[in-house]
């Protein structure tokens, strides 16, 4: 049986070039994950229990959310992932300390550019942990940051040249910080495909944004810039934010961040892409 699960969004209208009207109902569907499997041996049918959206912990039921903790938990022990071994290092994204044509796979999600400033938002963080002392030093190894000083800008996108041609004619100092992100975004590309073997893949989680009435279409550079590093394009996964514990409008005239209240609001990232990219 092929069928497509989804949720009703709206009703709305379409006009045909003919003039007709047709009414709509507009469906939000897909990707949905698989929550429980069961098989005839144990259950006595074949069947696949799936799940679409985001649901709240609380309307989730004890028996359902069980189910699914045990088939994740079982999933994970029999393929032995709670043996394997792992190493955690707090590293520069451009200089991953591991040899050539080693690795697998990739799977990250990167700052997110006319955002916020990370190290200001981690930065009691870093001090409570004492992992920096100085946080003039600590914002400028911070990937896309204003505060540290790029002089060099490769861009390897006609995009994002683009992108920042047009905010230029905005602001100045925000087309410099989006050229700063890309170009070392397109650093961290590189590295990604020195270490990942032929065929490796590299999973990249980002959102676009609009900033100023310019559109910054953070995804489709970035598969922009690696295709033409030597990736090429597996799959692209888009997802629609339901929301975000940090402030997720902004002013769409000042490019600032805004109270929900604002006449002017507009989404900071109403969307979510998942870019999984292989090397060849």
């Amino acid at each position: 049986m092929k069928f497509i699960l989804g949720k009703k969004e709206n009703m709305t209208e379409y006009f045909s070039p003919e003039g007709q009207v047709f009414p709509v109902t507009v469906i939000l569907a897909g990707p949905i994950t698989v929550t429980k499997i069961f098989e005839k041996g144990k259950d006595g049918y074949d069947a696949v229990q799936v799940g679409f959206d985001v649901q709240k912990k609380e309307r989730i039921t004890k028996s359902s959310l069980g189910a699914m903790k045990g088939g994740f938990y079982k999933t994970l022990k029999e393929n032995n992932s709670l043996k394997t071994f792992c190493k955690t290092y707090c590293k520069d994204a451009r200089k991953i300390p591991t040899k050539n044509n080693t690795v697998s796979l990739i799977v990250t999600s990167p700052p997110y550019v006319t955002s916020y400033e990370y190290a200001d938002l981690h930065q009691l963080t870093a001090l409570w942990f004492e992992y920096t002392k100085n946080l003039s030093d600590f914002r400028k190894r911070f990937i896309g940051t204003s505060h540290n000083g790029v002089k060099k800008i490769v861009l390897n996108s006609q995009l994002a040249e683009k992108i920042k041609n047009y905010l230029e004619r905005k602001d100045k100092k925000f087309a410099k910080e989006v050229a700063i992100y890309f170009s070392e975004m397109n650093q961290c590309f590189k590295e990604m495909k020195r270490i990942l073997k032929k065929g490796g893949q590299a999973c990249i989680v980002i959102g676009n944004t609009s900033l100023k009435g310019v559109e910054i279409l953070n995804a489709e550079v970035f598969a922009e810039q690696m295709q033409n590093l030597g990736f090429k394009i597996d799959d692209i996964i888009k997802r629609e934010i339901p929301s975000k514990n940090l402030p997720s409008v902004r002013d769409e005239i000042t490019g600032r961040f805004a109270s929900s209240n604002s006449k002017n609001k507009i989404s900071v990232y109403p969307t979510e892409y998942i870019l999984i990219m292989k090397k060849i």
